[in-house]
């Protein structure tokens, strides 16, 4: 099932991370589990018992366990239902602040080097494969698609006019990415009633674009940095417990 970040208004960086989750548990999720991978994440996940034993557990080594558990059981072909239902979604909260956002934010890219690293996803088709590493090393991409455009702001004037037009590539490509991304947010906006909130959530996301870029470029030099000497320390996520709270008064309304 989906989980929602209830309290995304919290923080500048919230509203990014918020629509991530949305778009993963809307359509990405999806996507691949109709294409036969199984990619889990979050808690609302329900797996037998039997399969657990199979699969030796959760690989307490791994920073993104269950990811690790879902690359499993593509691996060895098992189905899974995704369920993308606002009802049914669990509520988890945005981390209290940006130092504690980088800390889990590279722990869940350099688990997923983990996976890239183990090999294991080596045995699935070629198609697979890459759809696979897509996935896992898209921050690891987008970072180096962030600092190509960078470097391209320097150098554009001293290269030929071919090479100066490709560089500005990654340009468009973050366009692109920002009008989805605007588009998904009405949408999110809409499905929990909260559309009043547009002109602030789009001048959150605006605004806030390109510093959350570089955060999670940071994040991933961080995870490749982390993995180059072998740091495998799990760093914990402080959370307030605003979403048990939302829901006791909630409860207490109702009541």
């Amino acid at each position: 099932t989906g989980v929602n970040l209830i309290n995304w208004n919290s923080r500048w960086f919230g509203i990014h991370a918020a629509l991530e989750y949305y778009f993963w548990f809307k359509s990405r999720i999806q996507w691949y589990a109709e294409k036969g991978i199984v990619t889990l994440g979050g808690v609302g996940i329900f797996i037998p018992k039997e399969i657990l034993i199979i699969l030796d557990g959760w690989d307490e080594k791994c920073l993104t366990e269950d990811a690790k558990l879902g690359v499993d059981c593509t691996i060895r072909g098992y189905k899974f239902k995704v369920i993308s239902d606002e009802k049914y979604a669990t509520s988890e909260e945005v981390p209290t602040s940006l130092f504690c956002f980088v800390k889990q934010r590279t722990r869940w890219i350099q688990g997923y080097l983990q996976i890239v690293g183990s090999g294991n996803w080596l045995k699935l088709s070629f198609i697979k494969q890459i759809q696979l590493l897509s996935l896992f090393l898209f921050p690891i991409i987008q970072s180096i698609l962030l600092l190509w455009f960078v470097f391209s702001l320097f150098m554009f004037r001293h290269l030929p006019m071919l090479i100066s037009m490709i560089s500005f590539l990654p340009l468009f490509i973050l366009l692109f990415q920002i009008v989805i991304h605007l588009a998904g947010l009405i949408e999110m906006l809409k499905s929990r009633k909260q559309l009043k909130m547009a002109p602030f959530a789009i001048a959150q996301y605006s605004i806030g674009y390109l510093p959350y870029q570089i955060v999670i470029s940071f994040c991933a030099l961080r995870a490749l940095t982390r993995s180059i000497v072998r740091n495998y320390t799990w760093e914990k996520t402080t959370h307030l417990n605003v979403h048990r709270n939302g829901a006791q008064q909630i409860i207490s309304q109702d009541i």
